[in-house]
């Protein structure tokens, strides 16, 4: 525990443990030494690996000092013995950093292979004043891969004198070669309530005057890391005598959970201008546009856990459970995905970019203007969706289910069949399986999978033939293609959602306009099924001449996103050109 003389220290260092006792959240490493010291199992090479601030280097130091300790036989006869002792003069040379059997090496500084000869050629001496030659190496994966090849015989067979630990961060960057020689002891972050506690006590005995939702938040920002959790603390204090949560707030450049469910509840409603005055009301440009981004992608996560009925919820939200579940109950499982999802695939811009105050307002909007598309199970049972109707998954908008014919294509984009005309299947319960399959599809890593099943027309089911029929927009060639690529990912869906049908069947045109044609394409993924392909009706004279390919102009130019729907679509989620294809080779 902290020395009272050492006044002049910061709390980091005053507080850092000094005996396996104090060690706080670690019990099980704590144990396994406490264990190896109790029965004299030494192994030649320990590794301490864990994240930043959980004790890896402090429960080293003590582990060295325990194992040149006066009082270790004491101990081996009776574990109630405390060790390291702290007052033998191996204990106390320790404490002073001066026993001359404990050297601490930085492998950040020292990388080379010549740092490693100076290892292996001291390490043949006998220890000075202990039992046993202790080095710690830290920030080990720093170390050369020449380096790491030069240790490998002594840690393999190291003198018996002598004990290395290497302490490191990246276990990843260890060579196997050295982990297969090492006695691995993995450290967890630091529980919230274990380190909560300890900040309380802490500063009781400093006398600093603290909120309880102070501590609480100050402990978001450390991810378990007791040294990241003491320095906020002391960086806080100087600020004022008492510290609150709204001084926490204006330190860290945060905003409060209420604020972030308010611009959460204007998001979820698709108030644009509301969410703007909110952001204008809090200064919005005064704030750390990186916590306000942690905070949104961590406050979607915990709305996403309420929908799903999870009911443990963060230490910092249990006093906002009521508040978070209004606005859980305005949002769908597929929007709060999708608003992940958006967060995730801007987060790489949005660290690079400069400006991320203006950069994040615009996401902001782009989370206002998502999708709320309805949840299966509301499909299904006929509930309204929940929240607003408009937006977009992603980057890419996808009209909502509904449940009338979509509006038939412009005049020059409907394809023309050679058919003898019949009267369109009327609506039937099957729509709403259809919806639903829709929905599903939504949920899928394919944004542009589910747009295209958002804008097919539901036409007929029949069991018997476990098949499906539906008109694609425009009767897309490039469409067809998509969905023939993705069957293994939309497949067992409509297994699931039409009892048993596997097989989509594709009308020529839209269903609301369109007579059936004599046939049709049957795309079916069951095994051992040759695929059928009707031959495609010629297109009219005018819509010929809208594909020819003219001699001196080889790609589209789209001024009209309604003259050139399929197209506007493409250059809307794909860069690059559209080339024209003569009517013949279409």
């Amino acid at each position: 525990m902290a020395q009272p003389e050492n006044t002049h220290l910061n709390l980091a260092r005053k507080w850092r443990p000094q005996t396996f006792d104090t060690v706080i959240g670690q019990d099980i490493p704590v144990r396994m030494l406490k264990n190896s010291l109790y029965l004299q199992k030494f192994f030649p090479v320990y590794l301490f690996a864990g994240q930043r601030g959980c004790g890896k280097t402090t429960t080293a130091r003590i582990f060295a000092a325990a194992v040149n300790c006066a009082q270790l036989p004491t101990f081996q006869q009776d574990p109630a013995q405390a060790v390291p002792c702290l007052t033998c003069s191996s204990c106390l040379a320790m404490s002073n950093g001066s026993h001359p059997d404990f050297i601490e090496i930085d492998a950040a500084s020292h990388t080379g292979v010549d740092n490693v000869r100076n290892i292996i050629e001291s390490s043949s001496y006998m220890p000075l004043a202990g039992k046993k030659k202790v080095y710690l190496i830290d920030e080990a994966h720093m170390l050369s891969k020449a380096a790491f090849n030069a240790f490998l015989k002594l840690l393999e067979e190291p003198p018996k004198t002598v004990m290395f630990m290497l302490a490191t961060t990246e276990t990843n960057k260890i060579p196997a070669t050295v982990l297969s020689r090492c006695f691995q002891l993995m450290f967890p972050p630091i529980a919230h309530a274990a380190l909560r506690d300890h900040l309380m006590a802490m500063c009781a005995k400093e006398g600093v005057i603290i909120d309880p939702a102070a501590v609480d938040l100050l402990l978001q920002e450390t991810e378990g890391s007791a040294r990241d959790a003491i320095n906020l603390l002391e960086r806080v204090r100087f600020s004022s005598d008492q510290i609150s949560e709204e001084l926490v707030l204006t330190v860290l450049g945060k905003i409060s959970n209420s604020t972030l469910i308010g611009l959460m509840d204007a998001i979820a409603q698709q108030q644009p201008v509301a969410l703007i005055e909110q952001l204008q009301e809090m200064h919005f440009t005064s704030r750390s546009p990186v916590a306000l981004w942690d905070g949104l992608v961590h406050l979607c996560k915990t709305l996403l856990w309420i929908k799903y009925g999870v009911t443990a919820l963060a230490p910092e939200y249990e006093g906002i459970r009521s508040q978070l579940q209004a606005v859980a109950g305005k949002c769908s499982r597929n929007r709060l995905h999708a608003m992940l999802t958006l967060l995730w695939q801007q987060e790489s811009t949005f660290n690079q970019t400069s400006k991320k105050h203006a950069f994040l307002e615009t996401v902001l909007l782009q989370l206002c203007d998502q999708v709320n598309l309805a949840d299966v199970e509301d499909i299904l049972t006929g509930k309204p969706p929940q929240g607003g109707s408009h937006g977009a998954t992603g980057n890419q908008k996808v009209a909502a289910p509904v449940s009338k014919p979509a509006a038939p294509l412009p005049q020059a984009a409907q394809p023309v069949t050679q058919a003898t005309p019949a009267p369109a299947a009327p609506p039937t319960a099957t729509d709403g399986r259809w919806h639903a399959f829709v929905a599903e599809v939504g949920k899928l890593p394919d944004p542009l999978l589910a747009s295209i099943m958002s804008q097919a027309v539901f036409v007929s089911s029949d069991q018997t033939a476990a098949t499906v029929t539906v008109a694609l927009s425009a009767n897309s060639s490039f469409f067809k293609s998509k969905i023939e690529e993705t069957t293994a990912l939309w497949q067992p869906i409509l297994v699931q959602v039409f009892n048993g049908c596997r097989t989509l069947l594709f009308h020529a045109g839209n269903p609301a306009t369109q007579p059936l044609p004599p046939r049709e394409r049957v795309l079916s993924s069951a095994p051992n099924t040759a695929s059928t392909a009707a031959k495609a009706p010629t297109p009219a004279p005018a819509q010929a001449a809208r594909y020819a390919s003219p001699k001196n102009d080889e790609f589209l130019v789209i001024k009209d996103p309604n003259q050139w729907p399929v197209a506007s679509l493409l250059l809307s989620t794909f860069s690059g050109k559209i080339k024209r294809v003569p009517s013949n080779q279409s």
